[in-house]
């Protein structure tokens, strides 16, 4: 608004990138933390989380308009040029002293966009992409089009692959409450694509509370196997997790969660976006309902162990 404000004036500022001694100063304070300095490392530059923007007329200036889809984060314009124009000065001031070091960066809110105004990123930053989008669904399906054009773009901003990561919320399913979300074969999916494009950093948040885990237990299962392994047959996975954890439930067990899965893969049906999980009366009709309770009933007349029995409890709940 044409006020320069201090730094503390309210959380969440991000400095103004376009300050002339801005860079020195970063390069001085990340030699300053290296030792020695060509270790092999990383360090980040990172704004703030959903932080707010410089306003002045320099920064504005090397703005370029959002995609379409990107979403309403503050405005119409994408903040990537601006925060890449710094990481980029940052890391060829640091190839000489600090040949060895990487800069880390994320794409994220509304710098997420792959900046115009750099086709190619210097082979010493590296960018981890926050996940949108619908975990639930293939990134194959149309639903999740823009993020994996977004993906696309930002694979195509270096020389040689390695450089672009992923980071989601996948895992971070508190918002529902513990329903049922089978995430098995989009996430299969999506490892897939990302592998293909060259990722290779992979990390989610994850609720790891034991009311929310024995809900849906074979999500965390598959999410380790498939960062292990993206060819990891998903057939497969599902009959090691299904045999060992419900044990002489298992095929109803897995007949229970394949119905819902398939149910809506086949219909494209989102539970929600991004972490916002959300059951929805397309998600979860009345006639699949009952066909998802009778295999839970199936699975309790065949359990024989007190664990088994337990770990249907959990699902039935769900």
């Amino acid at each position: 608004l044409g006020k320069r404000l201090p730094y503390s004036a309210t959380w969440g500022l991000n400095f103004c990138t376009s300050t002339p001694d801005i860079v020195p100063h970063i390069v001085n304070r990340i030699l300053a933390k290296t030792d020695p300095p060509d270790q092999v490392a990383t360090t980040w530059i990172t704004p703030m989380d959903a932080g707010v923007w410089c306003e002045c007329r320099d920064c504005q200036n090397q703005d370029d308009p959002k995609t379409e889809n990107t979403g309403d984060w503050r405005g119409p314009r994408s903040h990537t040029a601006r925060y890449m124009r710094l990481v980029t000065d940052v890391a060829n001031a640091l190839r000489e002293p600090a040949p060895n070091l990487h800069i880390g960066t994320f794409a994220y809110e509304d710098y997420i966009d792959p900046p115009r105004s750099y086709p190619t990123l210097p082979d010493n930053v590296d960018v981890d992409v926050i996940q949108y989008g619908f975990y639930n669904l293939p990134l194959t399906s149309i639903s999740n089009r823009w993020m994996r054009s977004i993906m696309t773009g930002w694979s195509q901003r270096w020389d040689t692959p390695g450089h672009v990561g992923v980071y989601d919320w996948a895992l971070l399913t508190h918002e529902g409450e513990g329903m049922p979300i089978p995430l098995v074969r989009a996430t299969s999916d999506r490892a897939r694509f990302w592998h293909r494009i060259g990722v290779q950093r992979l990390g989610t948040q994850a609720d790891a509370t034991p009311v929310l885990w024995r809900r849906n237990p074979c999500n965390y299962y598959a999410y380790s196997r498939l960062a292990w392994d993206v060819n990891e047959p998903v057939n497969t996975l599902l009959e090691d997790f299904f045999n060992g954890y419900y044990r002489e439930a298992a095929t109803s067990m897995r007949a229970y969660y394949e119905t819902l899965e398939n149910h809506l893969i086949a219909n494209n049906i989102a539970l929600g976006d991004n972490l916002h999980y959300a059951p929805t009366d397309e998600a979860f009709p009345v006639a699949l309902n009952r066909r998802l309770a009778a295999h839970l009933d199936d699975a309790r007349q065949a359990s024989r162990h007190w664990l088994t029995r337990e770990r249907i409890r959990h699902a039935t709940t769900g």
